[in-house]
């Protein structure tokens, strides 16, 4: 996560990316992975699931490693 002038948004807890091999991340019931993206970490977030957001302006990057065909070719995108 970048902030308005494209660098590393600062944070308290000093996070800047997240994935679902981090401890404490909790899968969706259909294996799916929701982050959150928020200046606070709202209730029933589990803490892993969270990535501080400035309140401001920002830029999100997504790196998708190995990706199957629907991303190669752009057919897929990421959900909202």
């Amino acid at each position: 996560m970048y902030d308005e002038h494209s660098l590393l948004a600062a944070n308290p807890i000093d996070r800047y990316a997240t994935r679902p091999e981090r401890p404490g991340f909790v899968r969706d019931p259909d294996g799916g992975a929701t982050i959150t993206l928020a200046a606070a970490l709202p209730d029933g977030v589990p803490e892993a699931n969270w990535l501080p957001a400035p309140a401001g302006r920002f830029r999100l990057g997504l790196r998708v490693y190995y990706p199957g065909p629907a991303v190669a070719d752009g057919s897929w995108t990421p959900p909202r």
